[in-house]
């Protein structure tokens, strides 16, 4: 029994050392096999690849923001320490390359022994990679004419994109700009950021089967570019206009819009608030450094949007008389009033007990329906609404898009407010009728004064006309929009009469330029409260007028002067701005127009009736004071309102309570 059972311990023992054998065995001639295998299952590296953002290019392909090709240096460190003499010369290259302190890069290397993959600088220029490049060329020849290695080792580039605006602050209220992780933050970058962002790649290091190391790149589809309608040359000539008037004059705020009438399209805006888009959260732009020092952190946020912002979509003002195109064009499309019928004005209308001037406080007299837009008279504007009555005001309101967001292809419309149906009471009729107590932005009056004068089609403002991919390709074609028919082409010819005569015979002839055919509307708004006697004057102007191609709309609040109601301060603005964009859209002067204007001025002795006050002060600063001016010789533009004539409330205001006008 015993011997049986010691031989079955025997032979468990001989199969034991037998399968250790078999193990042992295995091991030494299949062991690195199973260890391939293994890391065959492994990836080593995984790394996105950036896109590239889409450009934002200017009507003629001039880009005004892109993204600039930049390195990130790349460290492996497990590399640079395998062998002799690679650290020493690799860190030698870093240095002489990038100018890095070789003590810290030997310190990185040492401190992540084993890692294969470090950063160790961003955003670094092609000029300084190309030198790299070119030192590794050259010690590779070394090595090979040496017969030994090339000892800079472990040393790679990524490339990244960095978000770059090559003309810095030139329509930087419509460009906008982007974050450092491509996310548009303003402007046209935010508007289209899903169009101009991308989609990220990634490379995939791992094993290959026989142990060898293998890549795989998936590619990143680059972003889509936009070509907008802006003109870079007339961008250029009205900011250079407005820079012009804030040293002359100055104001707190001065705006500028140009479009075309036939369409849409806007071929710039711009403001007295500029600043770098390549350093978009420096103030220094509008503010002194010692207005800055003294902001606490709140209000410097409050002062970085209120720079940012583009007062052409996002200020609701009183318009005053550059609404009164719009009153007289719907009156006449109703047939309430006709072409040369006459009027009384006495300097003013009583209704609901409150006295309402005109703005001549004895009266025009007599006067034609002409002659009430070239003297920008608030009397008959008031009986014109009188007869519409609220209903059929309310509805132009409707038609015109006054209280309603244009719809434009930029972030931060404001809607302004209009008094609707049931609160346009006839005190807020009377005074709305010539642009008091309802509030718009400038493009809300440019599209709806555009389409009094094109023929009465309303076009819908926008700021891109085309789509293009990574390689210039059209993918879309965003083609104007028409929203609605205002007036008809007989009540649009009566008004291109009427702005004509405006500028060549009244109120407007400080935007005239001899040989041009221009036509346009005067504005002077009494702001809130109205006792304090502070204005927004403005100036919305067409040109030619037999087929206009073009609209300037020039708005000054508050300029830097005493007597601030004198829409010239705008007239002159567009007068400056017309001048020199007219020639880049092909419209040319009249000969012998300019002539006959010559001598038409020369007639009057050289006297101009609209010629504006000198403001004393040389130039504007970021909060001008009203200074001292010479007495003006013409008629003041300005007109008393009670501080009872309120503007209507925005529609958020109303919400609560269901009234007034939606967006």
């Amino acid at each position: 029994m015993q011997g049986t059972l010691l031989t079955i311990l025997v032979l468990i023992f001989v199969c034991f050392l037998f399968l250790l054998w078999q193990i042992v065995h295995g091991m030494e001639k299949n062991g690195n096999k199973y260890a391939k295998k293994v890391l065959t299952q492994q990836s080593y590296v995984s790394n996105a690849i950036q896109f590239k953002r889409g450009d934002i290019l200017d009507r003629n392909n001039t880009k005004l923001a892109t993204s600039k090709l930049l390195y990130n240096v790349v460290i492996d460190p497990k590399t640079i320490l395998s062998k002799d003499g690679y650290e020493e010369k690799t860190i030698e290259a870093l240095k002489n390359c990038f100018e890095v302190d070789s003590q810290e890069v030997q310190k990185i290397i040492n401190q992540r022994k084993k890692s294969q993959y470090y950063v160790l600088l961003k955003n670094i220029e092609k000029s300084s990679v190309d030198k790299f490049n070119k030192c590794v060329e050259e010690e590779k020849k070394r090595a090979k004419k040496e017969g030994g290695q090339c000892k800079i080792v472990g040393v790679s580039f990524e490339k990244i994109y960095k978000r770059n605006y090559p003309l810095n602050e030139k329509a930087c209220s419509v460009v906008g700009f982007a974050s450092g992780n491509n996310e548009g933050l303003w402007g046209l970058e935010n508007q289209y950021n899903d169009t101009l962002n991308g989609v990220c790649g990634r490379s995939y290091g791992y094993y290959n089967a026989d142990g060898s190391l293998g890549k795989t790149v998936k590619a990143a589809q680059n972003g889509s570019s936009i070509l907008t309608t802006l003109d870079l040359n007339i961008q250029s000539i009205t900011e250079k206009m407005i820079r012009k008037f804030m040293k002359n004059t100055g104001a707190k705020n001065v705006a500028a819009l140009v479009m075309n009438p036939k369409n849409g399209e806007i071929y710039a805006m711009a403001s007295n608030k500029q600043y770098d888009l390549n350093n978009a959260f420096d103030l220094s732009e509008v503010y002194s450094a010692k207005e800055i020092s003294k902001l606490k952190d709140k209000e410097k946020i409050e002062k970085l949007n209120e720079m940012w912002s583009n007062f052409c979509i996002s200020h609701a003002f009183e318009p005053g008389s550059t609404y009164k195109p719009m009153t007289v064009a719907a009156a006449l499309d109703e047939n309430l009033v006709k072409d040369g019928q006459s009027f009384v004005c006495d300097g003013g209308e009583t209704i609901s007990g409150v006295h309402i001037s005109c703005v001549s406080r004895f009266g025009h007299g007599n006067l034609t329906l002409e002659q009430s837009l070239m003297e920008s008279c608030n009397d008959v504007m008031m009986q014109i609404s009188s007869k519409m009555g609220k209903k059929t005001f309310y509805k132009y309101q409707n038609i015109f898009n006054i209280g309603k967001k244009t719809g434009i292809d930029l972030p931060g419309e404001t809607s302004g407010s209009c008094y609707n149906e049931e609160t346009l009471g006839p005190t807020q009729l009377a005074t709305s009728s010539f642009g008091q107590s309802l509030t718009v932005n400038m493009v809300q009056i440019a599209s709806a004064f555009s389409s009094v004068i094109n023929g009465g089609t309303y076009y819908k403002p926008h700021l891109v006309k085309q789509i293009l991919d990574d390689n210039g390709n059209v993918v879309e074609n965003i083609e104007p929009t028409v929203v609605r028919k205002t007036v008809s082409e007989q009540t649009s010819a009566y008004l291109r009469k009427y702005l004509k005569a405006t500028v060549e015979d009244g109120t407007g002839a400080t935007a005239a330029i001899p040989g041009y055919s221009i036509g346009g509307k005067t504005g002077t708004a009494q702001k809130i409260p109205r006792t304090a006697r502070k204005y927004l004057v403005s100036f919305i102007g067409a040109a030619p007028m037999e087929n206009p191609e073009v609209v300037v709309y020039v708005i000054v609040d508050e300029p830097n002067v005493a007597d601030q109601a004198h829409s010239t301060y705008a007239q002159e603005v567009v007068h400056d701005i017309m001048k020199d964009i007219l020639p880049f859209l092909g419209i040319y002067k009249d000969e012998k127009a300019a002539k006959k204007a010559e001598e038409k001025a020369a007639a009057k002795n050289g006297i101009v009736a609209t010629e504006k006050p000198k403001s004393t002060e040389a130039a504007a600063t970021s909060t001008p004071e009203a200074t001292k001016q010479p007495k003006k010789d013409t008629e003041t533009e300005s007109y008393d309102l009670p501080d009872t004539v309120k503007t209507a409330p925005t529609p958020e205001e109303t919400a609560s309570v269901g009234k007034g006008v939606t967006e």
